[in-house]
């Protein structure tokens, strides 16, 4: 399958009233309808296994640890991410050059994704993006060309490649 095309607006420092603001922070706003389709699609389309003891345990059965049967549960509810539908390009990274922040504040920006990279990690849902402008702006600002982290359990320092925010699971 080709890639889809689509687009976002840059924003930097992004605040909203479900999240506490922190410094250098820039996401690329993109259209609601677009990660409001996926999520729908999600929902009907995909299931995901629980335990046995995650519902065992609150109908009251008493059950041993060894005796877990997987359960699947079709109907994956998800809702929207509290930024909207977004990429975030920058997380808490500090640019080596500082005079560039904003440069680009409201730019339009283009992407790719291909729906057959659908991924979640339990909790969140994302399709991978790639954008060369986006690499672009990083660089210009002294950064690595995809957002990285560091490691909580070994202090490495990961890549985090861009990835359109779908939503978080519910249930």
């Amino acid at each position: 399958m080709d890639n889809f095309k689509s687009f976002g607006y840059l924003k930097y420092d992004p605040n909203n009233l479900k999240t506490r603001f922190k410094p250098w922070w820039a996401l690329l706003k993109c259209d609601e309808g677009l990660t409001a389709y996926y999520r729908g699609w999600i929902g009907k389309e995909f299931g995901y296994n629980l335990r046995s003891d995650n519902w065992m345990g609150k109908a009251g059965l008493n059950i041993s640890p060894n005796k877990l049967w997987p359960v699947t549960q079709h109907g994956v509810q998800t809702t929207r991410s509290a930024w909207g539908s977004h990429i975030s390009i920058i997380r808490g990274e500090r640019p080596a050059d500082k005079s560039l922040w904003k440069k680009y504040e409201n730019k339009k920006i283009w992407f790719e994704y291909n729906p057959e990279y659908l991924n979640h990690n339990g909790k969140h849902w994302w399709i991978k993006a790639i954008s060369p402008q986006l690499e672009e702006i990083r660089i210009e600002l002294g950064l690595t060309p995809q957002p990285t982290y560091r490691c909580r359990n070994s202090g490495k320092m990961k890549v985090n490649p861009f990835h359109l925010t779908i939503g978080h699971m519910l249930n």
